[in-house]
């Protein structure tokens, strides 16, 4: 069989190719109407990655070293990467605290977590509800006979996170409507979100630059508040020694003001080198602690907002006309292969 032949045949059967193509552009059009409307919201941010300069030690070291303390450890504090901040995003404590933070859904007339949204207010695609009901179907009866997992999302004695499976769930939802791009390049970030109002889109991905920016202010200033700590420590206890030490000489004096031997004056000599050695390091370590609670400040990081988040008028999804493209171009190959098939049996049949 030639080629006109093929193409006389499908001209012949061009009315089963328009029944299947119609069939099939009728499934796409009650699919592209009845899937929900997906709505994406994107802000683009710029991280100001310029460390703050920290404390120098200056002569503090020398004179803490003195005193027996080691602070060569303090170091300037650095900003974190942007590559980090995708593995942020994806961290359990993160998504834990976006998905209990709520958001006004107009569907629900309140403000509503992100939690409550994917259990029960989430528009499901009928596509995902017929795939979750009849090839996810056994699945779902085993989980109905299986014990209930008693394990709940919370902080163990051991520190450890331990979660259940309806948030393992969420978390997979939210991996697919949230996501963040870095672009190296540029020096930008883009965080994106996708759900099903407008409105309720711009509130998550606000919240979610917000977030990002807590969290990433956390990492940062945690070693300049271990600084503070450790200087805020040392502050004390030589404040205390200095004290001590001016106590002892005043005592001294008080007792030998008519006394004038070589062993008074020797003894005052080593007591005001004590107080002397006490005062200096307790003098640059109030300055060194002023300045510590300084760095503290100064290191919280600043994004620039080049993109702002803004509610979308127009829908991102579905693309109703491509659905219904593609259904039908399906249609037209069923029912070519339908024919093809068909040409091939009475082939076959014919040859016997």
């Amino acid at each position: 069989m030639n080629y006109t032949e093929v193409f006389i045949r499908l001209w012949t059967e061009r009315k089963t190719i328009f029944k299947y193509m119609l069939v099939f552009l009728l499934i796409g059009l009650v699919i592209a109407i009845v899937t929900p409307k997906k709505y994406t919201v994107t802000t683009v941010i710029v991280p100001q990655l310029s460390s703050t300069q920290n404390f120098k030690l200056g002569n503090l070291s020398s004179l803490a070293s003195l005193a027996g303390i080691d602070l060569s450890s303090l170091s300037s504090t650095e900003a974190i990467s942007p590559l980090m901040y995708p593995k942020i995003v994806e961290s359990l404590p993160f998504q834990i605290d976006l998905m209990k933070s709520t958001f006004y859904y107009k569907r629900a007339g309140k403000a509503i977590s992100l939690m409550d949204y994917y259990k029960i207010y989430r528009k499901k695609s009928p596509i995902g509800v017929f795939a979750k009901y009849t090839f996810g179907l056994p699945s779902l009866i085993l989980e109905k006979l299986k014990s209930k997992d008693i394990s709940k999302t919370s902080n163990t004695s051991d520190s450890l996170l331990v979660i259940n499976k309806d948030i393992e769930e969420i978390m997979k939802y939210l991996e697919k409507d949230i996501s963040i791009e870095v672009n190296i390049k540029f020096g930008y970030v883009s965080l994106t979100g996708t759900f099903d109002d407008p409105v309720f889109t711009a509130h998550v991905v606000n919240h979610l630059k917000n977030l990002l920016q807590t969290y990433i202010t956390k990492y940062k200033i945690e070693r300049a508040m271990a600084k503070l700590k450790f200087v805020s420590e040392r502050y004390n206890e030589k404040k205390a020694e200095f004290e001590e030490a001016q106590r002892r000489l005043a005592l001294f004096r008080d007792r030998n003001k008519n006394v004038r031997t070589e062993i008074v004056r020797a003894e005052e000599e080593r007591l005001t080198a004590e107080y002397n050695l006490a005062f200096n390091v307790y003098n640059e370590l109030a300055t060194q602690l002023e300045q510590a609670q300084i760095a503290v400040k100064e290191d919280t990081p600043i994004f620039t907002v080049i993109e702002p988040t803004k509610v979308p008028y127009k829908k991102s999804a579905p693309k109703r006309f491509f659905i219904i493209f593609v259904f039908t171009i399906l249609g037209v190959c069923a029912g070519t292969g339908h024919v093809f098939y068909r040409m091939l049996d009475i082939n076959l049949f014919s040859k016997r």
